[in-house]
């Protein structure tokens, strides 16, 4: 399909932990395409971040195949990967913190973001504005709440307009309100043509998804 933007084949990742090979994805095989929200569902070591992390060419299977915008990441070299990050996926990590620049402000993270992936003439005014932060432009993450926190790593994440944007439990620490909050805004970047993929086990996020992609043990449910 002219959409397809990620695409999960038969995928496999076996860890080494001292000697004792733990499997932690099974013949995983999914396609995410632009303009939906997807969940990967699942609970706690089910493979949903493995998954993510492959998806996100910050790791790369044991067996099968991972394809990203065209790319099947495990031919990439390490330079190669982190140029396909740069350009075309964005990641967000649970805490939100860890997506953040301590000594940036809201304005400064998100123009520091679009010029890392070349993009001068995004607008961080917009995407501000997007989630609701025009206010706390010149503020620093540790002025932020945790909700506010995580609503500029979705701008920052989305100002430079990726192709793939990967989520891995963006709800986990946030009150209800605030979690319906980054649902919206997820809405929001798939409405714009992103392929959105989130790892989630929070029925919220999930019963938002257009599709969900169910994991138990690292395999595919059903």
């Amino acid at each position: 399909m002219s959409d397809l933007v990620a695409r999960a084949d038969r995928v496999g990742r076996t860890y080494d932990a001292s000697g004792r090979f733990v499997q932690a994805l099974v013949d995983v095989s999914a396609s995410f395409h632009a303009g939906r929200v997807a969940a990967v569902a699942g609970p706690s070591g089910s493979g949903k971040s493995t998954l993510l992390r492959i998806l996100a060419a910050l790791d790369v299977p044991t067996e099968g195949e991972a394809t990203v915008c065209g790319v099947e990441v495990s031919r990439l070299r390490p330079r190669a990967r982190r140029r396909l990050r740069r350009t075309d996926v964005a990641f967000l990590y649970q805490k939100p913190s860890d997506n953040l620049v301590s000594y940036l402000t809201a304005e400064q993270q998100l123009r520091s973001a679009a010029e890392m992936r070349g993009r001068r003439d995004a607008d961080p005014e917009d995407a501000l504005d997007l989630v609701g932060l025009t206010h706390a432009r010149r503020r620093r993450p540790h002025e932020l709440s945790g909700g506010e926190q995580q609503r500029l790593a979705v701008a920052q994440a989305i100002v430079a307009a990726p192709r793939l944007l990967l989520l891995d439990e963006p709800t986990a620490e946030l009150d209800h309100d605030n979690g319906a909050a980054v649902v919206g805004l997820l809405e929001a970047a798939a409405r714009r043509g992103a392929a959105v993929v989130v790892a989630s086990h929070d029925p919220v996020v999930v019963e938002a998804a257009g599709e969900v992609v169910e994991l138990t043990d690292g395999r595919v449910r059903g």
